[in-house]
Order: structure tokens, then C-alpha cells, then sequence
């Protein structure tokens, strides 16, 4: 009973069988709206708990079906004006994992308004969406170049994955969370509820065009730099060079699952900024590496004959941990490609301080090396 405690919209323990079903349908119909969303609260998981005893089926022919209303809003998002006064010159904007029902070209008009450069997270779906010049990809190399202090951050999206650009976050006063639900979401100094568009709107009619933008001009320079030395690096081919090579090829809207670790961190150093418009999925929260195989599978099998390629790109020990899912394959036939990063074990470990102490086994027990032949 609520395992999940408050990690859920809602729990519900249903009880034992019983004949009267139009309390326990009323139930059922309350929490699954909870379920679907609200302007109040976003979509998420529910919990019903469901007993049996013996014997399963007393009456077999007084089984009533339960007519599930899904109740939808079709109200707009109204946006609260909070800014404080706040001059949005010299501003940068810090796009997380957004929503994908939330409109990525609002935020490109935004930045483009403002002449702030964007700094992508993979998650974000910007970076693999179209090439912009006000995007920067490789932000983890420049962040220390920044010498001033921007006068406003603007955030879309949840945290980003960078540990370097969290931290960035947590030294400024002045980051502004622009998002429909911000109460479910973190801990930014400033929360403006709203839709994109309509937040894009109101510094429309509230703010003059922008033309300079010091940290636009400075970011860039530094990106343009670093996107010549991925671009053109034949000798150096790293797994992160790689992956931005591989996105570079593959055809256009098509399905991405990057694995925790070591994959996602290795696409936010490297991959650039491309005209591609793939859809970028990832398992983030607590960023483990359980079910990733079988995330993949269900993203195929949802957009059937909807995408070019679908891709899952997973370590080693992510595809094993997960590789029952392959089984999800007998019944369903969908063309699923699997590109996996077999450096034997989880070698994020290695980049942790930990592995700078000489301890005896850290491989066997913090690597866990698999040493299996995964094509078998």
C-alpha cells in the first residue's frame, strides 16, 4: 500500500471484489483524470491498488464494464506578469528536457526577441531540432569564459543534465523558471506560470527589441570555435564524436533514447547543434539504468511506421540489464536499432574521485566489467 508515497498524483486501494461497482467507478474515473492532467497539475503516474481473494469470479455473467470519462480542459494558461523590474539585457536562456507538447520554436523567437544565446541541453529537443545561430551546444567547455554576470537567466524545461551548468544555476539570483506547472518542477529562484507562447507574447508588448547582447557575441565566438574542431575531427573518433557523426547521417524525425551515465553526458559534451528535427527521449529522474531496452521498445511501437529510424544509444551495462525486454519482440514485430557503447562496465564510475585512491578491485566492483560477447 502506497509504496510510492508522494511520488505518484494519487493512491487508491480499490479493496476486495465487490458487486457494487458505481462508488468504486467514480474512483476510478477521479484518480484516472488526475492521471491525464490539469491546468492545475501536470500528467503523471497514479497507483490503484487492486486486491484479490478466492475464488477470482463468483458470477461470471454480472461482470459490468466501467465507462472511463476522460475530462480534458481546453483552458489556456494565463500568464502572471513577475519580473520585478528586471532589465532583460544581457540575458541567457537554459533549456532542460522540455515537454514535448510545448512549442520549441517560441523559444527560438524568444532568444531571437532578446538576442540571448540558448544554451541546450540534448533533452531540451533543440539541439537536434534546426540550426540556429543563437544556439550553443558545447557549453560545458565555455561556461568558465563567462567573466561577467548575466542580468537574467531564463530557464524552459527541467534542470539540465550538466553538473557545470547546475552549478552555474546555483551562484545566480536571477533565474526565472518559465513553465505551466512550475510548483512541480524545482527550485528556481523565480516561477512564471505560463505557456511559452504566451510568456513570449507578453515581452512582446512589455520589453523593446533587443539588439546586443554581450553574451551572445562572446558564447558564439568560443562555439564556432569548438563546432570546427568536432566537425572536422577524422583522427580523433571518440564515442561522443561518433554519436554526433551518426545524428549527423540519419535521416530526419527520428526516434532517440539516450541511456543515463556515460551516453548522455558524452552527447551534452560533443553533439552540436544540427537541422534535423529528432526526437530526443531520455529516462531522467533518478537517472538509473533499469529499463532503457524496454523504454525503446514501447517508443517503436507507439510511433510505428511514424519516424525514419528508431535508435536506442545505451553503455553495455544498460542494454544487459535490461535485455529481457528484447522478449517484448516475440509478438510485436518493430525494427528497432540498438547502438551500444561496450567499454566493458559502467566507466562513469571512473570519472568520479573515488577512482583517484588506488582502491583494491575498483574496477570489479565500481566498473562491474560484464566481459561477456554481446553479439552472441
Amino acid at each position: 500500500k502506497n509504496i510510492f508515497n508522494n511520488n505518484v498524483r494519487k493512491f487508491i486501494d480499490i479493496g476486495l471484489p465487490k458487486k457494487d461497482l458505481d462508488s468504486l467507478q467514480n474512483e476510478i474515473i477521479n484518480i484516472f483524470n488526475l492521471c491525464i492532467g490539469s491546468l492545475e497539475s501536470p500528467p503523471g503516474a497514479i497507483h490503484i491498488n487492486t486486491p484479490f481473494d478466492e475464488p477470482l469470479i463468483e458470477d461470471i455473467n454480472n461482470i459490468k464494464k466501467i465507462d472511463i470519462k476522460i475530462i480534458k480542459s481546453n483552458s489556456e494558461h494565463k500568464y502572471l506578469p513577475d519580473l520585478k523590474n528586471t532589465p532583460i539585457d544581457n540575458s541567457l536562456i537554459i533549456c532542460g528536457e522540455i515537454n514535448p507538447n510545448e512549442s520549441l520554436d517560441e523559444i527560438l523567437d524568444f532568444s531571437e526577441y532578446i538576442n540571448a544565446p540558448i544554451l541546450v541541453d540534448p533533452t531540451s529537443n533543440l539541439r537536434f531540432y534546426k540550426k540556429h545561430m543563437n544556439i550553443i551546444s558545447n557549453y560545458n567547455f565555455i561556461i568558465d569564459k563567462i567573466e561577467r554576470s548575466p542580468n537574467i537567466i531564463f530557464r524552459f524545461g527541467r534542470k539540465p543534465t550538466s553538473k557545470i551548468l547546475l552549478n552555474f544555476l546555483k551562484n545566480h539570483k536571477n533565474v526565472y523558471l518559465i513553465d505551466k506547472y512550475p510548483d512541480f518542477n524545482d527550485s528556481a529562484n523565480h516561477k512564471i506560470k505560463s505557456d511559452y507562447q504566451g510568456f513570449v507574447n507578453y515581452i512582446k508588448s512589455s520589453y523593446q527589441k533587443i539588439n546586443n547582447n554581450l553574451f551572445l557575441s562572446t558564447l558564439t565566438k568560443y562555439q564556432d570555435k569548438i563546432s570546427n574542431l568536432i566537425d572536422y575531427s577524422s583522427k580523433d573518433f571518440t564515442e561522443g564524436i561518433f554519436i554526433h557523426k551518426l545524428l549527423s547521417k540519419i535521416p530526419s524525425n527520428s526516434n532517440i533514447l539516450l541511456g543515463n551515465s556515460l551516453t548522455i553526458r558524452e552527447v551534452d559534451d560533443i553533439c552540436l547543434n544540427i537541422n534535423k528535427n529528432h526526437y530526443i527521449f531520455c529516462n531522467r529522474g533518478a537517472s538509473g539504468i533499469d529499463g532503457l531496452v524496454s523504454t525503446m521498445l514501447g517508443i517503436s511501437y507507439a510511433c510505428k511506421n511514424e519516424s525514419n529510424i528508431d535508435l536506442a544509444i545505451l553503455g553495455d551495462l544498460s542494454f544487459f540489464h535490461d535485455m529481457n525486454g528484447l522478449h517484448f519482440l516475440i509478438n510485436n514485430k518493430i525494427n528497432t536499432k540498438f547502438l551500444i557503447l561496450n567499454n566493458n562496465g559502467g566507466q562513469i564510475f571512473s570519472k568520479l574521485d573515488i577512482s583517484k585512491f588506488d582502491i583494491p578491485d575498483f574496477d570489479k566492483f565500481w566498473i562491474t566489467p560484464l566481459n561477456i560477447d554481446l553479439k552472441d
